[in-house]
């Protein structure tokens, strides 16, 4: 997966990788992208929902898809 983040969250996830298998695609001053080689399960999502509007998913598309649902779901409520 790829995501890319907010120059202050760059600097977040550079000093306290994600996971081992964390590559910097993008480190310019403004954004930082990385991949990681990890499989989409709960407590990936949550952690990427945690992070806001500072993270975009770049890659996979599911996973895109996934984390919007949540975030329409967060602003307008599941339970109405």
């Amino acid at each position: 997966m790829i995501l890319t983040f907010t120059e202050f969250k760059g600097r977040y996830i550079k000093s306290l990788p994600w996971h081992t298998s964390q590559e910097i695609l993008v480190d310019d001053g403004n954004i930082l992208t990385i991949r990681l080689r990890v499989k989409i399960e709960y407590e990936l999502i949550s952690e990427i929902l945690s992070h806001g509007d500072e993270v975009r998913v770049d890659a996979p598309e599911r996973l895109r898809d996934i984390i919007k649902e949540k975030a329409r779901n967060n602003v307008g409520g599941v339970l109405g």
